[in-house]
């Protein structure tokens, strides 16, 4: 894909065909080890958004790329790791 920007990822969010299509195709664009990044906060948020729209409760749900969705009132989107 190249040098991932915000403006990459919300073209990618905004074209998909619907949401959850949306969250499946930006999930690759997740930087797993930045701690201060536009585009994990525009992830997170998105993705939040999209679990409580479809009525989700708080809990851990799992995102692929080895990624899981912390939804809580503090979310987070994490690394699974395997045990």
């Amino acid at each position: 894909m190249g040098i991932i920007t915000l403006k990459n990822v919300a073209t990618i969010f905004s074209s998909a065909n619907d949401s959850t299509n949306a969250i499946r195709m930006i999930m690759p664009c997740y930087e797993m080890y930045v701690t201060d990044s536009e585009i994990n906060d525009y992830i997170l948020d998105k993705t939040v958004r999209h679990f409580r729209s479809k009525g989700k409760l708080n809990g851990v749900y799992n995102l692929g790329h080895e990624l899981e969705l912390v939804l809580e009132d503090h979310s987070e989107i994490r690394e699974i790791f395997p045990f």
